[in-house]
């Protein structure tokens, strides 16, 4: 049976996907700039997958390596420097990006899924 991967998870599926309680990941998001989930209309966080791999990331940094906050907030920042400069190296090369139209076709669907909601 095929698995549909979902566009947005809930704080508790992500909690329990990375086993930290949701008040720890409301902590970390205070703490690391990088990690900022998308709020709905009534507030509630919303995570992406790429919100999902930066919390594993963070996961790894704090609980695995054993890192500081100030330490693991610097191998976060170098780490999404490199991707960030591969991606406008890449932007450079293409006319459009692929992930920022995807990005924006996921929001839409967010939105009409929201307003579907409202009109049910």
């Amino acid at each position: 049976m095929v698995r549909s991967v979902k566009l947005f998870y809930t704080i508790s599926e992500v909690s329990e996907m990375v086993k930290v309680s949701p008040t720890v990941l409301r902590y970390w998001e205070s703490r690391f700039d990088i990690l900022k989930p998308r709020k709905n209309r009534r507030g509630l966080r919303m995570y992406t997958l790429k919100d999902i791999e930066t919390i594993k990331t963070i996961y790894k940094l704090l609980k695995i390596d054993n890192l500081s906050f100030e330490r693991a907030t610097e191998e976060i920042n170098n780490i999404y420097k490199k991707k960030k400069k591969a991606i406008v190296l890449s932007e450079k090369e293409k006319m459009f990006d692929k992930e920022k139209i995807i990005d924006k076709l996921i929001r839409i669907r967010f939105n009409l899924e929201e307003l579907l909601k409202e009109l049910e």
